[in-house]
């Protein structure tokens, strides 16, 4: 039995949305957040002291995390248990500006839960963004404890749009594709 436009709209779940209302290009997840804060700080900082640098991406970042691959990365390296790649490889690309700089101090932002007080003295979880200061050299140990997990999420983030996208491709016209993230 068909419905009309009108009628779906009255009948469906606040929840529900149309996709083109739904649509976004990025990850609003709190480690790919911070990943992209640490980035952009590293990238901000490194081009107020040096001309030239090469200005990163989380995803580059993750990718130069892993080992090379052609299609799909090995498992042991998406989930850090290689001994060639990991955090490590982040070192190496910082390394002629983590001793050049290692003492100045450097200010990020990091996507934290803190606690609210209310007026009644109750508190209240509430994810925030916190501004950071720190060293240098400590703040490339905040980046490679960021970018950990990043790799991971990024690959099957990026596996599941394919594969959401194959669904819809080939979605007869009595089906539904519904994506519950």
């Amino acid at each position: 039995r068909k419905i009309g436009l009108t009628s779906f709209f009255k009948l469906k779940p606040t929840s529900v949305k149309k996709v083109s209302k739904t649509n976004r290009k990025c990850c609003l997840y709190t480690i790919c957040c911070n990943a992209a804060l640490v980035i952009e700080a590293a990238n901000n900082f490194l081009n107020g002291k040096e001309v030239g640098v090469k200005q990163l991406t989380k995803r580059e970042l993750a990718v130069r995390m892993l080992c090379k691959y052609d299609i799909n990365p090995e498992a042991k390296c998406l989930n850090g248990d290689c001994q060639t790649c990991g955090t490590k490889l982040i070192r190496e690309h910082f390394r002629d500006f983590e001793t050049k700089y290692e003492n100045e101090e450097i200010t990020y932002h990091r996507w934290e839960t803190i606690e609210l007080q209310g007026k009644d003295g109750s508190s209240k979880p509430c994810v925030s963004c916190v501004p950071k200061k720190a060293t240098f050299k400590s703040f490339l140990e905040q980046i490679e404890s960021t970018m950990r997990p990043v790799a991971s999420h990024l690959f099957r983030a990026t596996w599941q749009l394919h594969q959401s996208e194959m669904c819809k491709q080939n979605i007869d016209e009595t089906e539904a594709v519904v994506i519950m993230d």
